[in-house]
């Protein structure tokens, strides 16, 4: 397996299949809209914040989107979140690179609280060495704030040619570009797959255990 010092996972559609959890949510939030129109936010990894604002059918305040927010989370923490499952053989791939000597970070734009639960629920917490969700002042994926002001800190001695962020999106792609590390597409999520490999990841895999092939293998499947 090639070598990596930090891995970093996304969540929603890259180590969970949240998008049954995630829809019906939004569907009860935002009564009567069309699947299409969630999912054409989805697929290229729209913060939560700005999904609202655009399902949302008038302007709304600072206020109103935070409350707005909160309401979703609670939704999604007390009556959906059952409705998500890890992928297939997602253990099996943190756990080759743990053994390999990497360590493994969740990073996401999702609430903490909900991150936090589903590596409780599934055993998940041993294989992470660190969860990072949405945190107050720092700018979600796609900007690079939040490797620069949570994981470059404490992860100092790893360079950002050792790091390979996992995810579904244009979104994980744009990250990984803007922090100088190597990316990994998997085309199992949410994502657009032609404007991803369009963005050249390092790896493009349709799945985890793909994806453990061709970094066992040493090649590059672009």
């Amino acid at each position: 397996m090639k070598t990596y010092k930090l891995v970093t996972f996304d969540f929603d559609g890259t180590l969970c299949d949240t998008a049954p959890a995630i829809i019906s949510t939004l569907q009860q939030l935002f009564p009567g809209t069309e699947q299409a129109h969630i999912d054409a936010q989805l697929s290229v990894g729209t913060p939560l914040k700005s999904v609202i604002a655009r399902l949302h059918q008038h302007p709304l305040s600072a206020a109103e989107l935070d409350a707005l927010c909160r309401q979703y989370r609670a939704l999604y923490n007390q009556e959906h979140h059952q409705l998500q499952v890890p992928f297939p053989h997602a253990r099996d791939t943190i756990t080759a690179f743990r053994q390999a000597g990497a360590q493994c970070l969740i990073v996401s734009n999702k609430g903490e609280a909900a991150l936090n639960a589903f590596v409780q629920q599934y055993a998940f917490a041993s294989l992470f060495d660190d969860v990072i969700g949405e945190r107050v002042g720092i700018a979600g994926k796609p900007q690079p704030d939040v490797y620069e002001q949570v994981i470059r800190p404490a992860y100092p001695g790893i360079k950002p040619e050792h790091i390979l962020h996992i995810g579904d999106t244009t979104a994980d792609l744009a990250f990984a570009h803007a922090i100088g590390a190597d990316s990994a597409y998997l085309t199992h999520g949410f994502g657009d797959d032609e404007a991803a490999l369009a963005m050249q990841p390092t790896w493009y895999c349709t799945h985890f255990e793909e994806l453990t092939q061709q970094l066992a293998l040493g090649g590059k499947h672009v």
